[in-house]
């Protein structure tokens, strides 16, 4: 009997690694690539509909970024009288995509 308990354990002990490989073959044969995130890393959740890895203070900080921009045109176009120079435009351009690229 203690014969019989010792194959058993030392079955599923050599079994386990062997399962483990098995499982991890099958994993990765129809495992999909994962998107990269904007910032060039791994984003593990990117393909789940509905995930987003913005945070609600990310978003309301992007937002708030996004009216500073609004107000910072504005304020140019009232100090040209309605128009925008290049240097302005450049500026603008500048703010814009330090603010869509953390999306």
């Amino acid at each position: 009997m203690y014969k019989q308990m010792i194959f058993a354990v030392a079955s599923l002990g050599l079994a386990g690694p062997a399962f483990a490989q098995f499982s991890n073959s099958v994993n990765e044969r129809y495992a999909s690539p994962l998107p990269a995130a904007a910032t060039g890393e791994l984003n593990p959740a990117a393909h789940v509909p509905g995930y987003s890895h913005l945070t609600p203070t990310m978003k309301r900080q992007r937002v708030a970024q996004a009216m500073q921009l609004r107000d910072f045109v504005e304020q140019r176009k009232l100090a040209n009288g309605g128009g925008l120079t290049e240097a302005d435009h450049q500026e603008i351009a500048r703010r814009y995509k330090r603010i869509v690229a953390s999306w």
